[in-house]
């Protein structure tokens, strides 16, 4: 089974993505999707669970998104890291 997370201190955010996420799903994929928004409940969440595929904000208010990566990717380094910003200085263009 896929497990998929999806991590913004925003719940909109969050939701948004979920649904996307929804929408082009495959049926022939055994997959779980999890939103978290809290990041309390984050840092509790990542370790005890492990996921194949995050999706996870940059910003995440008293926490950076790229420290919790190194996290994720300690303690599982297969782990496919997205991230999702709406902070433009963190485009590369």
């Amino acid at each position: 089974m896929m497990k998929i997370l999806v991590c913004d201190d925003d719940q909109q955010y969050v939701d948004k993505i979920m649904n996307y996420l929804d929408l082009y799903k495959n049926e022939n994929i055994d997959h779980s999707i999890k939103g978290i928004s809290d990041i309390d409940q984050l840092l509790i969440d990542i370790k005890i669970n492990k996921y194949d595929l995050v999706y996870l904000d940059i910003e995440l208010g008293k926490v950076n998104g790229i420290d919790i990566a190194h996290r994720l990717m300690e303690s599982n380094p297969q782990c496919i890291i997205v991230f999702v910003t709406g902070y433009y200085q963190y485009i590369h263009h």
